[in-house]
């Protein structure tokens, strides 16, 4: 719950604003039908939270090395592991630690997903707004979860620019069929999965 209400207050509200703005306004000058507002609404929140939780596991290992840590402290309980120690003390607890935050992460993305597939694919510009950092950010967690706990020292886990490149000119082909958006994340969605040995 802690980890939830920070990225909220960080990241969900936000979510809540860009929807409103992009889709909100009076009743009548509404883009879309109160109906899917409600819904895009909704999902909004864990668009926000997934990102951020996707921040927080990339940048884990830059963040202890400078003394922050936004992983709640009962993630590291949980593993048997002293929060003032950090990693440094079993990687399998690490990486217990991570792959309960990538679960968390990848559980609002899971939901992030249906909120792209509900905008109407006459907004391609704001779907694309929204898929590409969530195709990054299921990669990145891939790339994460694949650590094991064992993040490389002071740099933060990131996709490299070829796969950038792929997600954005893939994404831009397929951002008119929601079929097609649903299959690139799915292939993106099964990365986590295998390496969390799924």
């Amino acid at each position: 719950k802690e980890l939830e209400r920070y990225c909220y207050y960080v990241a969900g509200t936000v979510g809540l604003m860009i929807t409103s703005l992009f889709f909100g306004g009076s009743t009548t000058g509404r883009r879309v039908s109160e109906k899917l507002f409600e819904r895009l609404n909704a999902r909004s929140v864990a668009f926000g939270l997934g990102l951020q939780m996707t921040n927080i596991a990339k940048d884990f290992q830059g963040d202890r090395e400078r003394g922050w840590c936004y992983v709640p402290r009962s993630f590291f309980l949980d593993a048997g592991i002293d929060p003032r120690n950090g990693f440094a003390e079993d990687d399998r607890a690490a990486g217990s630690v991570l792959g309960r935050l990538v679960g968390a992460a990848m559980e609002n993305l899971d939901e992030a997903i249906r909120y792209v597939l509900d905008i109407p694919r006459r907004f391609v510009r704001y779907r694309l707004f929204c898929l590409w950092p969530l195709l990054m950010a299921v990669e990145t967690l891939a790339l994460v979860e694949r650590s094991g706990g064992r993040l490389p020292a002071g740099a933060p886990v990131k996709i490299g620019r070829n796969d950038v490149r792929r997600i954005i000119r893939n994404s831009s082909c397929a951002v008119f069929s929601n079929y097609l958006v649903k299959m690139l994340y799915d292939r993106s969605r099964r990365k986590v999965n295998i390496a969390a040995g799924n």
